[in-house]
């Protein structure tokens, strides 16, 4: 969900004056790569862009409501499912930033390594995100998750690199 939308004025490749729309989605912070050379036209996008969010939050609201419901059903099927072993574990990977020279341990799921265990975990969550996957809500919120806390700047490219699998 989209959130702090705010205009900043800054230059354009030209060098002229113009004005964009940054928001916030998921942890990060985004700018609309498109310039407006008018405020009025950034805040008709901001308006739209205003516009969108609000069928996402009503839509959010009503999922965030339905998914406290409790049936004898759901926690007949919990307690079936922890009979079972539960919810199985991610995987703990050390990932290294090298240009910041950042290095943290996170959990990835474990479906996101194949049968190869030097796969790139990472890789599958950008194909996850841009190819439409089914899992497209984790693979955004884990890279936010992975890029704030090893970077911290939401303009900068550079990579992460998963270093070990961590025991």
């Amino acid at each position: 969900m989209k959130t702090n939308f705010e205009i900043i004025e800054g230059k354009d490749y030209q060098g002229d004056k113009c004005y964009r729309v940054n928001y916030i989605e998921y942890d990060t912070l985004y700018t609309m790569p498109e310039p407006h050379y008018t405020k009025k036209a950034a805040l008709e996008k901001m308006s739209e862009l205003k516009k969108e969010n609000q069928i996402s939050e009503a839509a959010a609201t009503l999922g965030r409501k339905g998914g406290r419901i409790t049936s004898e059903r759901k926690a007949a099927s919990s307690r079936e499912n922890g009979k079972k072993g539960g919810r199985p574990k991610g995987m703990k990977v050390l990932i290294k930033n090298q240009f910041h020279n950042t290095e943290k341990v996170f959990s990835i799921k474990s479906e996101y390594f194949g049968n190869d265990p030097d796969f790139d975990a990472l890789t599958a969550l950008d194909y996850q995100i841009y190819s439409g996957g089914d899992d497209i809500e984790y693979a955004r919120k884990k890279q936010a998750e992975i890029k704030k806390a090893l970077c911290g700047q939401s303009d900068c490219r550079c990579g992460c690199k998963i270093i070990k699998i961590v025991e």
